[in-house]
């Protein structure tokens, strides 16, 4: 299962459920609806969801309970086309680079970096803490100068969660650092 706001940076509404074509028949999905059942709508209209019991459809179909979100779909391809212009190679590089950037500005500067650093279980995204202020504080502090970072906790430390991403700036990267430092004095 995914969704596509975030790393895809599409629309809301529209997400991808992937199930092995040997258990999907298994499988009750938690919703019902007008495609999900045997009788499609455009074979047999009267029949789709009449009195009576229903047979689900085969495969993936029956997790499909009515209307696409069309504009989500819609949404969803031209992002796919956008971040395939771009390159995943180019995008993992930029990103990558920018969260280094980040790790060694905030290591720097006291954080504490919750999660593994080795590259097996590194990504870009990662949790740090600080020992003079809780993450909630910190990060309510940050939005006040339009730096939004949300705040986690992480076993019993309560940090940040910081995520850069390729559209994100050298200078983006900079800024959080030193407002962070700012805001530790």
């Amino acid at each position: 299962m995914s969704s596509n706001y975030k790393w895809l940076l599409a629309p809301f509404g529209a997400g991808e459920l992937y199930i092995d074509k040997k258990v999907a028949d298994e499988l009750e999905p938690p919703h019902v609806g007008w495609y999900s059942v045997g009788e499609s709508v455009e074979s047999r209209p009267s029949k789709a969801m009449g009195p009576g019991p229903y047979r689900l459809a085969p495969g993936g179909r029956r997790f499909e309970p009515g209307n696409l979100s069309y504009f989500s779909v819609y949404g969803l391809n031209r992002c796919l086309s956008f971040l395939q212009k771009l390159g995943l190679s180019e995008i993992r590089r930029v990103t990558f680079r920018l969260r280094d950037r980040l790790l060694e500005g905030l290591q720097e500067i006291g954080a504490k970096i919750l999660n593994p650093l080795d590259e097996k279980h590194l990504s870009a995204m990662f949790f740090c803490a600080f020992d003079k202020i809780d993450g909630a504080e910190l990060a309510g502090r940050l939005e006040k100068l339009r730096i939004i970072v949300p705040a986690r906790n992480f076993g019993e430390s309560s940090g940040l969660r910081v995520s850069p991403y390729f559209y994100n700036s050298d200078e983006d990267v900079d800024r959080f650092i030193e407002s962070v430092r700012g805001l530790l004095r």
